[in-house]
């Protein structure tokens, strides 16, 4: 485990790297640093020769994760010619591993060259922050089918090999190499149509993941979903391995399955259970030394009036800051992290093109996002991050994808809270605030809507946003910006978490990061409509990312409900189950930001009894935190009291 200080470190400089990076690709003043103007993106270019041409990489194989090689990306000058001092800008992904460009030492990694097919021009090269080759030629113009030639990680054929470069260490299809052009010199660089592109493969498999559902009926069927996965968390698809499922007699599951090269590393298997109980269920690669357990499964002799659902939907992909594609993000979600409900949430104004201005990404999200609901098994939302750096994030869902529309918040129409829900009247859509109390931007609660904003997100990758000086807090905290004071102005807002992933691994925490994120929803069936009016009612809870299995009461009303009492003298019935991954060390009862209750836990299984007497006042919540011998966390959406004058 990484020392927490070093940890906040790298998320305050990932912090600072995202919005520095992100924020100056839309400013049209000089771009200091590099010595160049830099574009706005905009929906054409400043110049009919900007823009054009094409580009390809060589060798364009597949290459693993983590692993060092050099790549030539060649670009072919395009019909209209390219004026003298124009040229293309040439960017390299600046996350997730890949080695800075650089062309001071040929003797050191990431070393770069640049060569033209015109012998008659002469090169400026400026390589600089964020992993940016800038190449402009001096007077000469190029014409139709000359080329640069940018080499990455040159190694002066083998003279030279410490000048390799690296690739990241996240398995995805298609990494591009982007490139622009200013085909007329003025400074304004603008994408070419086609990026080239490799695919970066996962490592051999490190690690098994199982997962179960957290509730099931006694002798109903039932999937269990196992997946290989590397040193890195990436999807190993290439697993072959046998494995051996154990657990109690009772469950009737397949006690051994070799991998086939079809399954691509991962499986989901039925079973069932014939006794009502708690099970775990081992599974065990011997010749490979992999051994892991599932999340705890409580089987009930009742029929289920509601399941108990996990999603994670908030993270990004390769469309922005991210890294994969729409079908990476979705199948790493269902196959590999087993979840039931996710949303791909794209940032508005993150990408080489802001999305409200981007229909051809906008319209791949949708399809992406639909191609992959399917009720009863998965379910998906369409949905992106509205993210703006003066009121907060938040992530826009919405139940209809075919309402879906960017409302962005560099549109003066949308780029207040207020605002943004106006323009979502109408709409089946929900806006939800992440990182909350502090990290890359505090949420200003000053803004609020009961209509649009049911839920909050308690915690992420970034860190717990409870209240201020929590444990596993977010870094950069700002006061008065947390979850509870949210609660302490009044606002009904449910609590859930998601990961914010930015690796392609919805559903599994960063490794090395203090939180990770899953929402567990109680809905009828697994269905959009299903989900979202859970969500909507805050039926909802928050963990750390651990399957904690949370079940909330007071005086027989669930998580989430507003209760109407007639006399503020009356007794409150509190009680709770909670189920843990691991062994419980406390559960607290919250009551208007205060503990209330305490209890100490005692193994896996704990229930939780508590008569509250003391006098209820207008707008009194609690709710549940749990917290694991391992730290893993979690808390329960709140339940409301309101006097009976108040119901409507």
């Amino acid at each position: 485990m990484l020392n927490r200080k070093i940890i906040l470190l790298i998320c305050i400089v990932v912090s600072v790297v995202f919005s520095i990076y992100f924020l100056n690709r839309y400013q049209k003043s000089q771009h200091e640093e590099m010595g160049y103007a830099f574009a706005l993106e905009e929906k054409t270019p400043a110049s009919f020769k900007d823009g054009k041409g094409t580009a390809v990489v060589i060798p364009s194989d597949d290459v693993v994760v983590n692993t060092y090689g050099t790549w030539k990306i060649v670009y072919t000058v395009g019909k209209e010619g390219i004026d003298g001092g124009g040229g293309i800008a040439v960017h390299i992904s600046p996350f997730w591993g890949w080695t800075p460009p650089q062309n001071s030492n040929q003797d050191y990694p990431g070393y770069v060259t640049v060569s033209t097919s015109n012998d008659k021009a002469k090169l400026d090269v400026l390589v600089g922050y964020p992993h940016y080759v800038v190449v402009r030629t001096q007077g000469v113009s190029l014409t139709y089918k000359q080329s640069i030639t940018v080499t990455y990680g040159d190694t002066g054929e083998g003279k030279h090999p410490l000048g390799k470069a690296k690739c990241d260490k996240y398995a995805e299809d298609g990494e591009e190499f982007f490139i622009k052009v200013d085909g007329d010199g003025d400074g304004q660089f603008y994408p070419i149509a086609h990026q080239p592109r490799i695919n970066i493969l996962p490592g051999p498999a490190a690690a098994l993941v199982v997962t179960a559902p957290s509730l099931v009926e006694i002798n109903k069927p039932f999937k269990i979903t196992i997946a290989a996965v590397d040193q890195y968390d990436n999807w190993a698809k290439g697993y072959q391995g046998t494995i051996n499922l154990s657990s109690s007699s009772e469950i009737d599951i397949p006690r051994q399955y070799h991998f086939r090269q079809s399954d691509r590393g991962a499986k989901k298997f039925p079973g069932t259970i014939k006794k009502t109980a708690v099970y775990r269920i081992r599974v065990e690669d011997k010749k490979n030394g992999f051994t892991t357990e599932s999340n705890p499964i409580l089987c009930t002799g009742s029929p289920l009036n509601y399941h108990l659902y996990w999603g994670d939907i908030h993270g990004h992909s390769g469309l922005c800051d991210g890294t994969g594609t729409p079908d990476n993000y979705y199948q790493y979600a269902r196959e590999v992290a087993g979840l039931d409900i996710s949303a791909l949430t794209t940032h508005d104004a993150h990408g080489f093109i802001p999305l409200d201005e981007d229909e051809e990404t906008w319209n791949l999200i949708r399809r992406k996002t639909d191609s992959y609901y399917s009720p009863g098994e998965f379910v998906t939302f369409l949905g992106y991050e509205w993210t703006n750096w003066t009121y907060g994030h938040q992530h826009v869902l919405f139940l209809h994808s075919e309402e879906g529309k960017v409302f962005s918040f560099r549109d003066p129409k949308s780029a207040t809270p207020n605002r943004l829900w106006e323009c979502l009247k109408g709409k089946d859509a929900l806006t939800i605030p992440h990182h909350v109390g502090g990290g890359p931007i505090p949420c200003d609660w000053n803004f609020y809507s009961a209509d649009f904003q049911p839920l909050t997100e308690i915690c992420s990758v970034h860190g717990n946003c409870e209240f201020f000086g929590c444990s596993k807090g977010i870094y950069q905290p700002k006061e008065k910006h947390f979850v509870q004071d949210a609660l302490a102005r009044g606002y009904k807002l449910g609590i859930i978490a998601s990961g914010d992933s930015h690796n392609g691994h919805p559903g599994r925490r960063d490794r090395g990061a203090l939180t990770g994120g899953l929402m567990g929803v109680y809905a009828k069936i697994l269905d959009r409509e299903s989900i979202w009016k859970a969500l909507k009612n805050r039926r909802a809870y928050a963990t750390t990312g651990a399957r904690i299995i949370l079940d909330f009461h007071i005086d027989g009303h669930s998580m989430g409900e507003i209760v109407y009492f007639k006399d503020e003298n009356d007794a409150r019935n509190i009680s709770a189950e909670v189920i843990g991954t691991d062994v419980i060390q406390e559960i607290l009862i919250i009551k208007n930001g205060l503990n209330l209750h305490t209890i100490k836990g005692q193994g896996i299984k704990n229930t939780l009894h508590y008569i509250d007497k003391t006098v209820l006042k207008e707008g009194a919540y609690y709710y549940l935190r749990v917290i694991q011998e391992d730290g893993e966390m979690a808390w329960s959406s709140p339940v409301w009291f309101e006097p009976q004058h108040g119901a409507q």
